[in-house]
């Protein structure tokens, strides 16, 4: 088993990134391999052309998605997704069946051999320009 951790998707806008990495890497993951995006998940996004692609992309191609809130996360969203347990913490996911995991935040998870504590957030250096419920 082995734990990969990546961070700042932001819903999709960098999620070429992350296919680059699996193509380089698919070979060596395995299905009790972990993805952990740390921060900045972004999905589900409103502005982000092919966000079905990719979330099915994510769901059929990595073992084990999980991710942590950052600071650019649709909060609203994910307020509103049930509770469920999974590997000893708190988590909600992306839909009803799908594998992608929020790993919430003061939550320990046990993943086999690792042992993994969940926090997230951040200072957001842009806060100044946002607006509230809009960006």
């Amino acid at each position: 088993m082995a734990i990969y951790v990546t961070g700042d998707l932001h819903g999709g806008f960098e999620i070429e990134e992350l296919r680059a990495w699996h193509r380089a890497n698919r070979s060596r993951l395995k299905a009790e391999d972990y993805v952990i995006v740390a921060g900045d998940f972004g999905f589900p996004s409103d502005d982000c052309f092919g966000e079905e692609e990719d979330v099915r992309w994510m769901e059929s191609r990595l073992p084990h998605p999980l991710f942590v809130d950052g600071n650019h996360e649709h909060f609203d969203y994910w307020a509103r997704r049930p509770v469920e347990e999974w590997k000893g913490g708190r988590v909600q996911r992306l839909a009803r069946r799908s594998p992608i995991r929020h790993l919430m935040r003061g939550e320990v998870f046990d993943l086999g051999r690792e042992t993994v504590f969940s926090f997230g957030g951040a200072t957001s250096v842009d806060k100044g320009w946002r607006v509230l419920g809009e960006s």
